[in-house]
């Protein structure tokens, strides 16, 4: 098990991500992604120094359990992803110490069909369990934010 992302929950990617961008130094890493499943969009960000990779997340629908989240707390720390090798024996793990399955494992869009799960810890804390390899859905991400932010946003190389 090795660590992955941060997973932030915020109301507008669009919005946001010029301004994480900057004070967190960090690079687009993926397309803008949709994820019916979970009922999102994300977009991922990786350090140009030595930070962490984050991944920004927006509710897609009405019913998305981030509209719900960020109803509660605001901008901010929505999970802690780490990318496993038996995704299985990960979550059968976490709960034989305790965690709480809040979604078995499915396929992400995020990471081109890999299976994802999530798992609450007793502290309620959101854990993220991706199946590795991770690979990400990358094309053309300048395109999907406003040009004017986007020329702030230094690619990842």
């Amino acid at each position: 098990m090795r660590f992955h992302h941060l997973g932030i929950a915020v109301s507008s990617i669009r919005q946001t991500a010029p301004g994480i961008s900057a004070v967190m130094a960090l690079g687009v890493e993926s397309d803008l992604i949709h994820d019916p499943i979970q009922r999102v969009s994300a977009l991922f960000l990786h350090s140009t120094v030595a930070g962490p990779r984050v991944e920004l997340i927006e509710p897609a629908s009405e019913d998305s359990p981030i509209r719900l989240f960020l109803k509660k707390n605001g901008t901010g720390l929505h999970h802690v992803c780490y990318e496993v090798a038996d995704i299985d024996g990960a979550i059968r793990d976490a709960r034989a110490r305790g965690g709480r399955i809040v979604c078995h494992p499915v396929a992400a869009p995020a990471f081109r069909g890999g299976r994802v799960a999530f798992v609450y810890t007793r502290e309620r804390m959101l854990v993220e369990f991706a199946e590795a390899p991770v690979r990400f859905v990358k094309g053309l991400p300048f395109l999907l934010l406003d040009t004017r932010a986007a020329d702030s946003l230094p690619p990842h190389a």
